[in-house]
């Protein structure tokens, strides 16, 4: 299959969170490409990494990517 783009991502999670407070996972294809984007959508609390945690320097990138982006905002 084809993965959802960062934007399908956000509008979906929108939806949800208009139904829920509950904390909101990504669990899709994530991966070095599009951790950085999916880490910026609002209403994404988290992501559920599943091949991408198979290779540990895969794995290492995507912790570099997301905790580059958070330390770039403070």
């Amino acid at each position: 299959g084809k993965s959802a783009s960062t934007e399908q991502i956000e509008e979906i999670l929108n939806f949800i969170r208009e139904q829920t407070s509950a904390p909101l996972l990504y669990g899709g294809s994530v991966n070095v490409a599009n951790i950085g984007g999916i880490a910026g959508i609002k209403n994404c609390d988290g992501v559920l990494v599943g091949t991408a945690s198979w290779d540990a320097s895969k794995f290492l990138e995507l912790i570099r990517v997301v905790s580059h982006r958070y330390t770039s905002l403070s």
